[in-house]
């Protein structure tokens, strides 16, 4: 509020009589209604991510001049009005409460110390855990390459007692699933992620699973956004995507997708932040409602 103050001021506007109100209509930008004592004007706030593209300037400038001249000869501006009815969550440090995981260190602690140099280049110089989350191998695979004797058993140790549920996303889920269509959208191994929903009885939510392990590509990779986009079937100005990661939510922005940070690891991001899902269920209810 205080840089549209201080825009209204160096611009003569007059001084502002009321309260700075949002308005709808600006897609992907904020839009506000401005009283002063000169008159009544619409601000537009132009969203950072989309202002990021290239070209746009000159884009935007074009659009204004269109509108302009669609006013002038009476014809009336009459943009898509789509609403939000789609909610893309992620889940390691959404749904679940780990945003980094502990496999890795579980690793070390199932292995003598002298395997630990074996162990680490296979995480780091061979990737092994970026790959079966790829789709490159499957659980039992990647698992079995690290050394397990029992990988199965393993996955579902990790899963089972070391990963938690944040029963925060259950009640958000009770109240908002029929309202809006939930989507996972995931950076996982395939039968890991599979293995987690059905453990933690999410399935009954979730109307389409966007797993990195299943389409071959993880976030922050702009395809797998476009997967999601073309597997659900919606445009992006109908989604919001909440994710614990800023890279990740700069890419979804970039395509137009109204993002949130779900701020466990108290990162700075320069748009829209939650710490909760009371949180995330208040800015639901306010803006979207």
């Amino acid at each position: 509020m205080k840089m549209i103050e201080q825009m209204i001021k160096k611009y003569n506007l007059g001084d502002i009589t009321g309260d700075i109100l949002p308005l709808s209509g600006g897609l992907m930008h904020k839009m506000f209604k401005v009283q002063t004592s000169t008159g009544t004007y619409a601000v537009k706030h132009l969203n950072p991510e989309i202002m990021k593209r290239p070209g746009v300037m000159e884009n935007y400038k074009k659009a204004e001049a269109l509108e302009k001249i669609l006013e002038d000869n009476n014809i009336s501006i009459v943009g898509r009005n789509l609403k939000i009815n789609t909610i893309l969550f992620d889940m390691y440090g959404v749904i679940l409460c780990e945003s980094k995981g502990n496999f890795i260190p579980y690793t070390y602690t199932h292995f003598d110390q002298s395997e630990y140099d074996r162990i680490t280049g296979l995480f780091k110089e061979k990737m092994l855990f970026t790959r079966a989350a790829l789709g490159e191998m499957t659980s039992d695979e990647f698992l079995t390459q690290l050394g397990y004797a029992n990988p199965h058993f393993h996955m579902m140790d990790y899963i089972d007692n070391y990963l938690t549920l944040d029963e925060g996303f259950i009640t958000f889920a009770e109240k908002y699933a029929s309202l809006y269509d939930f989507v996972l959208l995931s950076n996982d191994v395939s039968e890991w992620s599979e293995y987690i929903t059905e453990h933690h009885g999410l399935n009954r939510y979730f109307k389409h699973k966007i797993v990195s392990g299943d389409v071959k590509c993880r976030k922050p990779d702009r395809k797998i956004y476009e997967i999601a986009l073309e597997t659900i079937g919606k445009s992006p100005e109908e989604c919001i995507f909440v994710d614990n990661s800023v890279k990740n939510l700069r890419v979804a922005g970039e395509l137009g997708i109204q993002s949130i940070l779900f701020n466990r690891d108290k990162e700075e991001y320069e748009g829209v932040v939650v710490n909760s899902f009371e949180e995330l269920a208040e800015l639901i209810s306010e803006k979207y409602g």
